[in-house]
């Protein structure tokens, strides 16, 4: 059983909406495969990525009306540390087959380990699954629906968890550009 350590100060919610947003409404999200990431860095919770030579850009979501959805939760504290729990829900509106929810041109899909980077808007850009990936968990579609799929992405139940760590827009930003090289 996990317990809360150490609770002081005023912990009342006030009326109406939230001031303080962990994770905001995201206003943008790249998808990269966790395979073209070669290695990263960290420093006071900043990540630095270095993609492999010849990587492709990072797949852009579509993150406008909800249609992207971060859920964080913590995981674990009695056989391990705790770390995060994350879920990435998204719709995909361009008749993408089941087997293949990004369109992976390595034919990966629906078993890709990915890392996903979400602008959330305000300068916070954050990146989820670095050095533990985050997969595929389900892929849903219904006959009635509106014809687009719901994908999930998260941590498995064998998984301890996943990180969450800081970018910069600089960082952000050169997820969209491919990595030269690789031939």
């Amino acid at each position: 059983m996990t317990c809360i350590k150490n609770l002081n100060g005023n912990r009342t919610m006030p009326c109406g909406a939230s001031t303080v947003n962990f994770l905001n409404s995201p206003k943008g999200a790249k998808v990269i495969n966790a395979q073209h990431i070669s290695s990263y860095t960290t420093s006071s919770n900043y990540a630095t990525i270095t993609r492999t030579a010849g990587a492709p850009a990072a797949a852009i979501l579509e993150t406008a009306n909800n249609s992207l959805i971060v859920n964080v939760a913590l995981k674990g504290g009695e056989m391990y540390q705790q770390l995060w729990d994350v879920s990435i829900e998204f719709s995909l509106f361009q008749g993408t087959i089941l087997s293949d929810p990004l369109g992976a041109a390595d034919g990966s899909g629906a078993n890709a380990q990915c890392v996903f980077a979400v602008d959330h808007g305000n300068g916070l850009y954050r990146v989820y699954g670095l050095g533990a990936p985050l997969d595929c968990l389900s892929i849903e579609g219904a006959s009635n629906g509106n014809g687009y799929l719901r994908t999930t992405f998260g941590v498995e139940d064998w998984q301890t968890g996943t990180t969450i760590y800081t970018l910069d827009k600089a960082s952000y930003d050169a997820l969209s550009n491919p990595v030269p090289g690789g031939g």
